[in-house]
């Protein structure tokens, strides 16, 4: 615990306070982020979108674009439970751990979202927010980076990143608005949650964020779930392949959600409801090529209660729950856990990644 400590503060000290949006990036323009100079113009967003049952709102999106280029596609990378933005831009050691900055270097574009409920996106009550209603908010935002509302140019591509439950909202989006999406990254999730996963959820996912960090968490109700302290790396890291620094970070960066949302979304994955059965699953209305990234380590679904986790293992039990179009795809990162975007091989994950869209989408 010491040694935990001592990274958060040298964290704090190195990276400043809590990050916070700008209020100027509400506007089809947006508001101006240094980071990624050398690559990329970035911009901060927050998107109006009225859905039901909340009404009007707002999601937080930081938009880049490589710099002289004019990317056709832009990825529309969404955050897992617990996380916000910074996981798939992680602020330590970029080089090594953003995936955006691994984007913008292959020439894409992102734009990189923080859900409903978390982040500095809209956080209305927490029992109003559902799957559907977040679908909702992207199909809205993916809408408006189609057309060229936000920051002025018109992506004709659209590649979904999901992590963790967002898998799920991704299976999801693509059912509802099969238009909106030519490609899924879907990480971090399968059809299948092991029988010992619930236990662990109990674990370290049941603190009210308003009684866990008043300080931090203020004028929030209490039906958002935050974890317990220092408690992310029993299920979110393989720590033989994690940096010490890394696990300090992700505890000083993480994030609420909404318990509505997070019990709706898992029953598509069995958890507090019956398994999963490929007839009638979201995902099997995915037309468009899939990519389908799961930890070799995993403990949503690997482990000796459930799946030892190889691609062929991972392919053969995941390709019935989806159509023969998605002409669907497995990787799995070796020596990685459930955040794969912080482990040392995080690069390697990206370059997979990037060229299997290379050859599916040009």
């Amino acid at each position: 615990m010491k040694t935990r400590v001592y990274w958060a503060i040298l964290i704090a000290l190195t990276l400043g306070a809590w990050p916070t949006g700008p209020a100027e990036a509400s506007g089809s323009n947006g508001f101006p982020l240094q980071k990624h100079s050398a690559l990329a113009t970035c911009r901060a967003f927050l998107v109006p979108v009225n859905v039901e049952p909340v009404g009007n709102t707002e999601i937080y999106g930081e938009l880049c674009v490589p710099r002289g280029g004019s990317p056709e596609t832009v990825q529309f990378l969404v955050h897992g439970t617990s996380y916000n933005h910074h996981y798939w831009d992680w602020p330590y050691k970029p080089e090594k751990y953003s995936h955006v900055r691994e984007a913008l270097k292959r020439g894409y574009a992102t734009f990189n979202v923080d859900r409903l409920g978390t982040g500095l996106s809209g956080k209305p009550n927490s029992e109003l927010i559902f799957a559907d209603t977040v679908i909702e908010a992207f199909h809205q935002v993916i809408t408006k980076l189609r057309s060229g509302e936000l920051g002025g140019r018109a992506f004709s591509k659209v590649v979904y990143f999901g992590s963790s439950l967002s898998t799920a909202l991704g299976w999801l989006l693509g059912s509802q608005h099969p238009e909106d999406v030519d490609a899924f990254v879907l990480t971090g999730l399968i059809h299948l949650t092991r029988p010992g996963f619930l236990e662990m959820v109990a674990k370290w996912h049941i603190d009210p964020a308003c009684e866990a960090f008043p300080w931090k968490y203020m004028g929030i109700d209490c039906g958002y779930i935050v974890t317990h302290p220092w408690t992310k790396d029993d299920f979110y890291h393989y720590e033989p392949n994690v940096e010490p620094i890394n696990v300090a970070l992700d505890e000083l960066l993480k994030d609420i959600a909404s318990s509505t949302l997070t019990f709706d979304t898992a029953q598509y994955v069995g958890v507090f409801a019956p398994p999963p059965v490929p007839e009638g699953a979201p995902s099997r209305d995915i037309h468009v090529p899939v990519l389908a990234v799961f930890p070799e380590f995993d403990e949503t679904g690997c482990g000796p209660d459930a799946l030892t986790c190889t691609e062929e293992n991972v392919y053969n039990f995941e390709a019935p729950f989806y159509d023969p179009d998605a002409e669907l795809e497995v990787y799995v990162p070796l020596a990685t856990g459930h955040a794969m975007t912080i482990h040392d091989n995080a690069l390697e994950t990206t370059g997979v990644i990037h060229d299997w869209m290379e050859e599916k989408l040009n």
